[in-house]
Formats: structure tokens, C-alpha cells, sequence
């Protein structure tokens, strides 16, 4: 009776498909010990070099010691401490939104938005390179969904346009990545929020990969945001920010808030002082900005032509076997690099995902480039 996963098995091998997970031994700075070894990371979303500062651990440590380690439950049973509402109302006021709410992490924040919203008469907008979290929700409601064109701003608004004049008097969904997690693109928010507006669309972005390092206030504000604790801010969990009605409805409809553990305390202690330590400290996002201009002048230089204007950059690999053999080419010169492929992108569009931190410096990002150069003809 196992044959048929071990087809699966064989099947996901031959393709260059197949997962593996390599373990940390440390603090995830750009230099790292993983497997054993000293490696130059450039794999994790801690974007700002901010989750292993001392002094944000110490202080959540100390706030944390009130409530214990665990959350206890839910957060509509007993996960529900004066940190959480606190870290809401923080979130809130600095999003520019009436209300948030947190959830155990961004997979479980959009898969409660349309758990909660979506009806029967629902029309969801959806860009085709939206996170995996994004397309599983709306899979899991049952909307009636249109995929558009990856940041075809045009052809959504002839999309929502037709299906206005054509008598739709129901709900409509627009959803979007802002910063995209796969090839870093960045979606032009204002123009995105005024198509909602035009045809009273309900206006849906998902910032996990640019929350704390965005602008805020969010200006334009779509109708709903989704950010994440886990990247920039360097914890854990997520939120939504909307309308106090919206976070209502997720509180009650919500599937995924009302029956997962809430986040620990310490997490949550953590992403209080990191928002603090963020505002503070408006360098991070500058030496950030900064590494992925130089990052991406320096694969110019080698004949990487990578249009991107983010954190996260793609280095087109085609395969997902080239993919995998230049990731670990990267692997035995030291360096870290995440081999992309389908699912996470179709197939025969494998990339290495670069995604890079404040705390690089340019001898280290000259050390991954010369390390492309030197390996981009043995993957060919």
C-alpha cells in the first residue's frame, strides 16, 4: 500500500524537487553556524539584523517572566494577555488602522481573512504570484477566483471593470503581495488601492516581507493588511489591520485565530521592544536600502541583469537542478543561498533567492558575488 508514496518520493528526486532542512546552531546573523560550520547567511528574513540583539532579548525575557513561557490556549480562551492587547493597539497606531489583531503566524492570518469574509456571491481578484498562504485560503473558502496578471494593474482594472458592468452587485476581493517573497518584486500600492476604490472593491494586501520596513502610516491604506512579526521584527506571529467591524468578524469567523494557540508571551514581549528599537534607529532600513543597491550593481557587473528594487533578489536559474547545483556550489565556498522552485514558482522558472540584512557588509556581499561568478559555468 506504500507504493504509491514512494512513486511520489522517486517523483520529487528526479525532478530536483526534493526538500531537505539543514540545522542552526546559532543566533541568525550574517555570519552563522549551520550543519557544523561557519556560514555567510544569506537565506533568512531577520532583515534588519534585529532578532539576536541582547538587549531586545533581555527585556523580553524580564517582561515575559510575568506570564510564563506558553500562551495556554487560544487567544478567546486563556492566550489572551495584557501583551497581546498591547502589542494590537501599538500595531494599530502606527499602521494608521482602527484595530488589529494578531494571529500565530501570516499562513494563519490569510487563511482567517477569507475563512471570514468570503460568501457565496464573493469575487476575489488575486495576483498570480501571491504567496502560497493567499491561494490556500482562498481555496479553503471556496471563492470564485480570478487570477490576474503579475502586477498587471491594467488588466485587473478591465477585469473588475467587466465584471461590475456586468451586473456583479456583490462583494469584490482584490488581494496582493506588496513586497513579493519569491522574486522581491513590489507591488504600486496607490495605484492598486485606487482600483478598489473605482469599483468598491475591498482592497487586500499582504506585507509580510516589508512590515517595519514599509512607511508608515500605510499611505494609501488598502481596506485590510496583513503583516508578519516573524521577518523584519525579527519574532514571531502576524496581524491583520482594518476596520474595528473587519477585526470583529476574524475574532468570530476567523477559524484560524479562534482555534490556534495564541503567540508566547516572550515572542510577543519581543516584538514590542523590536518596534521600539526600529523607530529608534532609522539607520537599519538605510544600510539595508543600501545592500540591495550595491548587491545589485555588483551582480550587473558579473552579467546579472536583476531588475529589483527590494530586499529579497532573484537570480533567474531556469532549472530547478541548476537551482539546487548552484546553491550547493554557494554551500561548499560557505555561503547560504535558497534554491526557489516549483511549487513556489512554475516550473522551468527556478531562481536563487538572495534575501539580504542590514548587518551585511560589502565584503560579504562581494564574497557571494565573486562566488557566483566563479560557479555560474560549472551549473550550466
Amino acid at each position: 500500500m506504500w507504493e504509491i508514496y514512494e512513486s511520489k518520493y522517486s517523483e520529487l528526486l528526479d525532478k530536483g524537487l526534493l526538500r531537505s532542512q539543514r540545522i542552526i546552531e546559532s543566533a541568525q546573523l550574517t555570519k552563522s553556524v549551520v550543519d557544523h560550520q561557519d556560514i555567510l547567511m544569506f537565506s533568512s528574513s531577520n532583515y534588519l539584523s534585529i532578532s539576536e540583539l541582547p538587549t531586545l532579548w533581555d527585556k523580553a525575557i524580564e517582561v515575559s517572566k510575568t506570564y510564563g513561557a506558553g500562551a495556554g490556549g487560544s487567544r478567546l480562551t486563556t492566550g489572551n494577555t495584557a501583551l497581546h492587547v498591547e502589542l494590537e493597539a501599538r500595531l494599530a497606531k502606527m499602521t494608521g488602522y482602527e484595530s488589529t489583531l494578531l494571529f500565530s503566524s501570516g499562513y494563519m492570518a490569510n487563511i482567517g481573512i477569507f475563512s471570514a469574509l468570503v460568501t457565496p456571491d464573493t469575487l476575489v481578484f488575486s495576483d498570480e504570484k501571491n504567496h502560497a498562504s493567499i491561494i490556500d485560503g482562498l481555496r479553503m473558502s471556496r471563492a470564485q477566483v480570478t487570477v490576474y496578471p503579475h502586477m498587471n494593474l491594467e488588466a485587473l482594472e478591465t477585469m473588475v471593470g467587466d465584471a461590475r458592468r456586468n451586473g456583479h452587485k456583490g462583494p469584490i476581493i482584490l488581494v496582493s503581495d506588496y513586497v513579493f517573497s519569491m522574486d522581491g518584486d513590489v507591488l504600486l500600492l496607490e495605484d492598486f488601492v485606487k482600483v478598489g476604490k473605482r469599483w468598491e472593491a475591498i482592497t487586500v494586501i499582504d506585507d509580510a516581507h516589508g512590515f517595519g520596513i514599509t512607511n508608515m502610516p500605510y499611505t494609501p491604506r488598502p481596506d485590510i493588511l496583513m503583516g508578519c512579526l516573524s521577518k523584519a521584527i525579527g519574532s514571531e506571529g502576524a496581524f491583520v489591520a482594518s476596520s474595528q467591524l473587519i477585526i470583529h468578524l476574524l475574532q468570530n469567523l476567523g477559524r484560524s485565530y479562534m482555534f490556534s494557540t495564541s503567540c508566547s508571551p516572550f515572542s510577543i514581549a519581543f516584538a514590542l521592544s523590536a518596534l521600539d528599537y526600529i523607530q529608534e534607529h532609522p539607520e537599519l532600513i538605510e544600510r539595508l536600502q543600501h545592500n540591495q543597491q550595491y548587491l545589485v550593481q555588483r551582480l550587473a557587473s558579473i552579467g546579472f541583469a536583476v531588475q529589483n528594487s527590494s530586499h529579497i533578489v532573484p537570480i533567474p536559474m531556469g532549472s530547478a537542478t541548476r537551482a539546487v547545483a548552484m546553491a550547493e556550489k554557494l554551500w561548499e565556498d560557505g555561503i547560504w543561498t535558497t534554491p526557489i522552485r516549483y511549487p513556489a514558482v512554475p516550473e522551468g522558472e527556478a531562481i536563487l533567492r538572495i534575501t539580504l540584512m542590514a548587518g551585511h557588509t560589502e565584503e560579504q556581499i562581494d564574497e557571494l558575488v565573486h562566488s557566483l561568478q566563479r560557479n555560474t559555468e560549472k551549473t550550466l
